[in-house]
């Protein structure tokens, strides 16, 4: 998903400013601003979610302007998450519930429909524990039951709402603080 920022009065801005200065300004203030949004974003996304920070900026990153291509990016990566992340618990009736949201209160896990009987929380001989159910009847073959993925949980409405905010609010800021910045060292 793009951004597209128009800026007010940029041309009376520009009009008399060097060239070089503008393509500094613009450099500094757009990975600025990025940042910002990134962080707003990710901010969203653990209100929102019952993810941890840490999981967020994993499977994120930004890819910075530079002069010889002036855009910045952010960008996601990243499997979808075991159910068991949204802590996961099974009570003594073997019924599974989990907290996605955290605004939501905890919901049963009923499981997928091409998978056989119902979800399980396991711990493997490795020490990984999750939410299982098994794929045939066979009683080996267990798949682990996922959610959503962090790229999927940044193009949400909400969070990419955030993100716009923050880029149309912050931009102008950081481009006419970096125009400044600028303009007062060259004069040193």
């Amino acid at each position: 998903m793009y951004v597209d920022i128009k800026i007010k009065g940029i041309e009376a801005v520009t009009k008399g400013l060097d060239p070089k200065i503008f393509k500094k300004a613009s450099v500094t203030s757009l990975n600025k601003t990025a940042k910002q949004a990134l962080t707003a974003g990710s901010k969203e996304l653990t209100q929102a979610y019952a993810l941890k920070k840490k999981d967020v900026s994993k499977a994120t990153k930004i890819h910075k302007a530079n002069y010889s291509n002036p855009t910045a990016t952010i960008v996601s990566k990243g499997k979808r998450f075991p159910l068991y992340a949204f802590k996961g618990k099974m009570n003594k009736k073997g019924v599974v519930t989990v907290r996605v949201k955290r605004t939501d209160p905890r919901k049963v896990v009923t499981g997928r429909k091409k998978f056989k009987g119902r979800p399980f929380v396991a711990t493997m001989a490795s020490g990984h524990a999750g939410i299982f159910q098994r794929a045939t009847k066979a009683r080996l073959k267990i798949k682990e039951l996922t959610s959503l993925s962090i790229p999927a949980a940044l193009g949400s409405r909400r969070v990419m709402k955030a993100i716009n905010k923050t880029v149309n609010t912050n931009f102008p800021k950081n481009f006419m603080s970096a125009v400044n910045y600028y303009r007062m060292k060259v004069r040193k």
